[in-house]
C-alpha cells in the first residue's frame, strides 16, 4: 500500500466542512418549530369603560355570563342593572360594557360593541350589522358619503348578513369587498 502524500487528510476533511458549512449555518438560523403544540390565545374579550374599578379591554373564560364577568372583574359592586341585555346570556367578544353608578351606588351596564379600531386592532372579526355610522371609516376606501349611503341602505332594506351583502350598496363592488374580507373574515 502506499503512503498518502501529507495534507490529503487535511484536504479532505477541509473540503468536507466547506461543503456542510452553507447547511450548518442554515440550520442553526432556522425559527424551529416548537416541541409541543401551542393553541392560539383565547379571543374572548370585552371592554369594560365607564365607572369600572379597571376599564379596559379584559379576558373572560368560555361559559361565563355578564354578570359573573361584571362581578369579578367589580366584586364591590352592589346592585347591577343591565340596561340593554340579559344578565344570564354569555358575553359576546368584542362587547363593550360602559358602566354608570348613581348617587345609590347602584350600577347601570350598558351592553354596546366596541369600536370597528378597537376590535381591528386586537385582530377581531367586524360584522356588517354590528357597525355604526361612525365606524365604517376605518375601512380603507370609506369617507363620510359611503359610511352615510351603508347606513341608509341598512335602514331601508334590512341587515347585510355579512360582508358580501354590502354590494347592494351603490358605489361598492367586487374589488372593495374583496379588499375588506381579512377585516370580516
Amino acid at each position: 500500500m502506499q503512503p498518502r502524500p501529507a495534507g490529503t487528510g487535511l484536504f479532505l476533511l477541509a473540503m468536507l466542512a466547506a461543503s456542510l458549512w452553507p447547511w450548518g449555518r442554515e440550520t442553526l438560523h432556522k425559527e424551529l418549530l416548537p416541541a409541543f403544540f401551542v393553541p392560539p390565545p383565547p379571543r374572548n374579550l370585552l371592554l369594560f369603560d365607564g365607572d369600572f374599578q379597571n376599564p379596559g379591554v379584559h379576558q373572560y373564560s368560555d361559559g361565563a355570563t355578564l354578570f359573573t364577568v361584571i362581578k369579578m372583574a367589580n366584586p364591590d359592586f352592589a346592585g347591577i342593572h343591565l340596561d340593554n341585555a340579559d344578565g344570564a346570556a354569555e358575553p359576546v367578544s368584542g362587547q363593550s360594557l360602559v358602566a354608570r353608578r348613581d348617587d345609590d351606588k347602584n350600577i347601570a351596564v350598558s351592553v354596546r360593541w366596541m369600536a370597528a379600531k378597537q376590535r381591528m386592532a386586537l385582530g377581531m372579526a367586524l360584522h356588517p350589522d354590528r357597525m355604526a355610522l361612525s365606524d365604517w371609516p376605518a375601512l380603507p376606501g370609506i369617507g363620510p358619503k359611503l359610511a352615510i349611503a351603508i347606513e341608509n341602505d341598512r335602514q331601508e332594506n334590512g341587515e347585510f348578513g355579512s360582508v358580501e351583502g354590502l354590494e347592494r350598496v351603490r358605489g361598492i363592488g367586487p374589488k372593495r369587498i374583496e379588499a375588506w374580507r381579512k377585516y370580516f373574515r
